[in-house]
Order: structure tokens, then C-alpha cells, then sequence
């Protein structure tokens, strides 16, 4: 092999012989024959050149030195939190991820912890048959987990997720506290450094609803046109999103500084940590390669300084508390309401304020209780000789979204607005979008003909434009300048050819009576926004003849 920097590579590939590099491998990416029962995916791989393939077996090419990669346990790794967790971390090819669950086998707990570096201890009893089953299951659990860490000689950055019903003194509260304390006292005990968190009620996809959220179960059951109870809907609910938790436990695993070395083989790291030591740095190796699905490890000095560790933000001391940046206070009735508008959705086409972000966490929550079936409803078609038109959305800040179907030779619209703005987007066919200045009504010049300004056709009222609109150009890109006078803008008909295939916006300021005519031979189908929504008693709308 031919290295362009010392590296610790764990690997079960064929090298390639000398005989088998060219000038060109020089200076140096490493090129590995991969037999085919290994998959290389959990690293950066590029296909070497097929000039290069001397036989059946794939040459790969090493792009870069080979990642430190961080070996992290997850207990409790089928439930809510530990889903969600394990969701985001599968991702991360820099992660060796092991997943504990009650359903594991006894032993994969051990082995896991025997290569841990970071532990998210996520597993508890919520919901048992028997209240005793709360201090076996939280602190009884706990305690077991912290005795195994410490018999493996292990000191693993530990992440608990605690409750804050700890501070309370229910049976639940209690063996959550209880299970704080195991973790306190393992880690006073030299064991390693802790990280707690005190969650609060936390909600998002995945969470089992009737079971201990409320959130979860008003989601599922409104979603389903399920009756939901509440006792008392002035009461006062702490909650915290999934998404925010798992960022929270995402900046434990950059920043939190646990080494998972064995106690008796630790070394002394530098005062500055600024470098890894031998130790430190093979062990990383080690975790790649056990990625890589190595089980005779190459050991390879290294002569050059790896990156440095980043700095721990954690306390001096053996354990802290930690929250969740944050979380929303509002009451069960306001909880409730605001879940059942977004059922109320399909029929009232109103969006909920996405610009709050409570809002938007509990709509992707809300959608993810919906069964496969439900994920369409149909829009409410109104129907006439022109053609089709549906309301999409609508939304009391951001306006109001519908969608037309036109038949051939067909113009819609003929009407202005003194303070709605409107977009039009054809999607398909073609069609002509036509303003003029609504004070403008009758007046401009008598002149015969059409004037090609730029890209875009004024006809001044009166005139023949048949022949104009048979050499129409093409509407110029956005921001080309090309436009008419104003002072001829002002009494003239403006036109704008749109077509399906090009995407292009055109925008209807107030104070334009505007239409647009179908065409081509087809259907055209235009999606409109409108600056607010439709409003029967205050309309803004006001009929006026464009003309041509």
C-alpha cells in the first residue's frame, strides 16, 4: 500500500500488490481490493479506475484518513425517545450505534457496554401492572447498568433521561430520582462523567398515545374522530418537542468529552487536550475497524498529531443537570384546540400560524397519527361551463392558494382589486395575461395597431390585434429591463404569453383590471395566490372589461 498519511486502519481487505500500482496511484490515495462479501458503505468510497481491476474482485480507493468513529449505546432503544434517537444517529457515519431494548438478548448489554464511549440511557418503566415495578424498572434498572460499566472497568460519557416528576414525591418521581442517584454516585465514585436531563412531557411522532401523553393521545384520537376527556382544561402542561430532545442529546455527543477507555489502560492526556494520546487514538481506530467488520487489527503509529478533542462544556464536576433549549407552556383546553383546528383543516382550508413554532411541532405530530388512507381528502370543486376552480390553503398571514382548470378559448378573471395582490402560475397549456390601469378606462390613443415593447405586446384599446398577437415573442427573463414608456404603459392594454413548460410568475398589482384567456388547444391549469383569502363581505373585487 502506498499511504499519503499515517493512519490506524482495521481491515479484512486484500492489499494490492506492488506489481499492481502505476505512477498514478503515486503520491498516494490507498487502493484496497474489496472481496465482495464486505460491504465498504460505513466509510468514503470512490471506485478506482476500471484500468485499474486486475481481477473479479473490486479496487476501491480510501478517499481521506480514515474518521474517528464513536461507539454509542442506547438503552430503551425501541421506545419513544430512544426511536427518534436512534433515527437520527443511524444516519451518522461516524456513530457505531448499539441499540439495547427489553427484548435484546442478556448478553448484548454486556458486550455493548464493553465498547461504549457514550451511553444514552434511555430505558424506564412508565405505565406498570404493578407500582412496584417503578423502582425496579428506573432505579432498580439504573443501578444494574452503573454496576456493569463499573465490573467492565469502563468510563463512558452517561446520559440519563430523568423526568421532572423526580422533584415529586409519587412512585413514579421517586424511582426516577432514585435512578439520578445510581448515576450521581457512580459517577462521584470515579466512574465517569453524567449528564442528566429532567425532561419534560415529551411529544412528536411516535409517541403511543392512551398511554402516558397526552399529547399523543389527543393527536391519535382526533385524528381518528375519537372522543377525547378533559378533566380540566385550564390546567397548565410543560411540553418539549422530540426533535429539540434529540438536538439536545446531539450536542452531548460533540462536545460531551467521555473516552470509554478501560480505567487501568486510560493514559495521561496532555494538559491542553489538545492531543490524542497512542491510546486514545488507537482505540478510535479500533472502533472503525470493528465497523468495517475487522477482527485482526493492523496497528500503524501515529507520527503526526490527529485533531484535537473538543474542549467538554460540562461542569468540572463528575455530573450535571442539562435542559432541553426549549419548550412551550399552554393549557389542556388550548392543547386541544389547537389539535382539533388542525382536523377541521380539510374543511375550513386553514393553515395554523406555522410562524409559531409550538404550531408547527405539534402539525408534524399531529399528521403522523393519521392511518395511510387518510393521508388524501379531496378539495371542494366548483364547477361552471369555463371550467373547474378548488381552494388549496388558505392562512389569515400568508393569503390564499387555488387552482383552476380553464377550457380552450376561455377568460377568466375581467376584474381589479384596490388592495389585493394576486400571483398566477400556469402549470400547464398557455394562455395571455392581460392589465391595464383601471383610471386609464377609455382614454390613451386611438392609433391603429400593436406595439412589441421588449418581450411583451401593448395594444392600445380600439385597435385591430390579430396579426400582433400571431408574432407574440417570448416573455424575457426576470430583472431583462425590457418594458414600454409609462407614460404609454398608462393607457395601454399590457400582455404577457405564459406557458406551462417555463414556470413563469406573473404578478397582478392593484389597480390593474387583469384577465387571462386560455390560448392553446388545451386545458390550462393555473395556480393562484392571493394576498388574503376570499372574503364574502369585504370582497375587493370589482368587475371591469380589460379589453384588448
Amino acid at each position: 500500500m502506498v499511504f499519503r498519511s499515517p493512519f490506524v486502519l482495521h481491515t479484512c481487505f486484500d492489499p494490492i500488490s506492488r506489481e499492481e500500482l502505476t505512477p498514478n496511484h503515486l503520491p498516494a490515495p490507498i487502493y484496497l481490493r474489496v472481496p465482495r462479501r464486505v460491504d465498504p458503505s460505513p466509510c468514503s468510497w470512490l471506485p478506482a479506475p476500471s484500468s485499474q481491476r486486475t481481477d473479479s474482485a473490486p479496487i476501491v480507493c480510501l478517499q481521506s484518513q480514515l474518521m474517528s468513529i464513536k461507539n454509542i449505546l442506547v438503552t430503551g432503544a425501541n421506545g419513544f425517545v430512544g426511536r427518534n434517537l436512534c433515527a437520527h444517529l443511524a444516519r451518522r457515519e461516524d456513530l457505531t450505534l448499539f441499540r439495547v431494548d427489553v427484548d435484546s438478548a442478556p448478553d448484548e448489554l454486556d458486550r455493548a457496554i464493553e465498547s461504549a464511549e457514550i451511553i444514552f440511557h434511555l430505558a424506564g418503566v412508565n405505565r406498570p401492572k404493578d407500582p412496584g415495578e417503578f423502582q425496579s424498572g428506573n432505579a432498580g434498572f439504573t443501578e444494574d447498568l452503573c454496576a456493569k460499566i463499573a465490573e467492565a472497568g469502563r468510563k463512558p460519557l452517561l446520559v440519563l433521561s430523568s423526568s421532572i416528576q423526580a422533584a415529586l414525591e409519587n412512585p413514579y418521581g421517586v424511582s426516577k430520582r432514585g435512578a439520578e442517584d445510581a448515576v450521581k454516585d457512580w459517577a462521584e465514585r470515579g466512574g465517569g462523567r453524567a449528564v442528566i436531563f429532567r425532561l419534560k412531557n415529551v411529544f412528536g411522532k411516535w409517541c403511543r398515545p392512551n398511554y402516558n401523553s397526552v399529547t399523543a393521545t389527543f393527536c391519535h384520537n382526533i385524528a381518528h374522530d375519537l372522543p377525547i376527556t378533559i378533566n380540566d382544561p385550564d390546567k397548565e402542561l410543560d411540553l418539549v418537542y422530540i426533535d429539540d430532545v434529540v438536538e439536545a442529546f446531539g450536542r452531548v455527543i460533540e462536545h460531551g468529552a467521555g473516552s470509554g477507555e478501560r480505567g487501568e489502560d486510560r493514559r495521561q492526556r496532555t494538559e491542553d487536550r489538545g492531543r490524542r494520546t497512542e491510546d486514545g487514538g488507537q482505540r478510535e481506530g479500533d472502533a472503525a475497524g470493528e465497523r468495517l467488520g475487522s477482527s485482526s487489527p493492523c496497528r500503524l503509529p501515529l507520527a503526526t498529531p490527529p485533531l484535537p478533542l473538543v474542549p467538554c462544556p460540562l461542569p468540572p464536576g463528575p455530573w450535571a443537570y442539562r435542559e432541553v433549549d426549549r419548550s412551550y407552556r399552554l393549557t389542556l383546553g388550548e392543547l386541544a384546540a389547537r389539535i382539533r383546528s388542525f382536523r377541521e383543516m380539510r374543511r375550513t382550508l386553514v393553515l395554523p400560524d406555522l410562524g409559531d413554532p409550538l404550531n408547527r411541532c405539534l402539525y408534524a405530530t399531529y399528521l403522523s397519527y393519521l392511518d395511510g388512507p387518510d393521508f388524501a381528502y379531496r378539495l371542494d370543486q366548483k364547477t361552471d361551463p369555463r371550467g373547474s376552480l378548488a381552494e388549496f390553503v388558505k392562512s389569515a398571514t400568508a393569503g390564499q392558494i387555488f387552482v383552476s382548470r380553464t377550457k380552450p378559448g376561455i377568460t377568466r378573471g375581467n376584474h381589479y382589486h384596490h388592495t389585493k395582490t394576486e400571483k398566477f402560475l400556469v402549470l400547464e397549456g398557455e394562455a395571455v395575461i392581460r392589465f391595464r390601469r383601471v383610471e386609464e378606462q377609455g382614454a390613451g390613443s386611438r392609433e391603429q395597431g400593436a406595439e412589441i415593447c421588449g418581450r411583451y405586446r401593448t395594444v392600445h384599446p380600439g385597435s385591430s390585434t390579430s396579426q400582433a398577437a400571431s408574432t407574440l415573442p417570448e416573455l424575457p427573463a426576470p430583472g431583462s429591463g425590457l418594458r414600454a414608456p409609462r407614460s404609454e404603459l398608462a393607457a395601454a392594454v399590457i400582455e404577457h404569453r405564459v406557458s406551462g413548460r417555463d414556470f413563469v410568475v406573473v404578478d397582478i398589482p392593484p389597480g390593474y383590471t387583469h384577465s387571462i384567456e386560455n390560448v392553446g388547444p388545451g386545458e390550462l391549469v393555473t395556480l393562484f395566490w392571493a394576498s388574503e383569502p376570499f372574503n364574502p363581505q369585504r370582497p375587493d373585487t370589482y368587475g371591469m372589461e380589460v379589453g384588448r
